[in-house]
């Protein structure tokens, strides 16, 4: 019986998250100054011994944008976003790894509008991953 409820809320949540990528993702919010974006953790990409490395730097964010129905909800805290950062320095995939619901699109929209300097190995531009956590603020109105 437990198995026949588990899979009903997993279909539940599936239709959610369609719902939400055919609707209410068109909806911007407003730009929120008490949401807030935090380069946490530096690029993953391995490197041997003898390799120089220089991980991407964040050289342009646009303001992040509060959506108007995390807002209503009242949902806050912080997300969790893996980024690939290409040669170039441009942002070739944001995901959301963790944090609440209403709040993982608005993250990964914003993050693919941010440019980086490029990571490099040996004094040329390759492809790197870093990771990210916005704080999304309650408090802004």
């Amino acid at each position: 019986m437990t198995t026949r409820y588990t899979l009903l809320s997993l279909l539940l949540t599936a239709a959610t998250i369609a719902s939400l990528n055919a609707g209410t993702l068109q909806q911007k919010g407003s730009a929120d100054p008490a949401a807030t974006a935090d380069e946490e953790t530096t690029t993953t990409t391995p490197s041997p011994a003898t390799t120089r490395t220089q991980n991407p730097v964040l050289v342009s964010k646009p303001p992040l944008v509060y959506p108007a129905a995390a807002r209503q909800a009242h949902a806050s805290g912080a997300v969790h976003v893996t980024v690939r950062v290409g040669k170039d320095g441009r942002v070739l995939e944001a995901h959301a790894t963790s944090g609440q619901f209403l709040l993982l699109f608005a993250a990964e929209d914003a993050i693919r509008n941010w440019r980086y300097k490029p990571a490099l190995r040996d004094g040329q531009p390759v492809e790197a991953t870093t990771y990210v956590t916005l704080n999304f603020g309650e408090g802004a109105h």
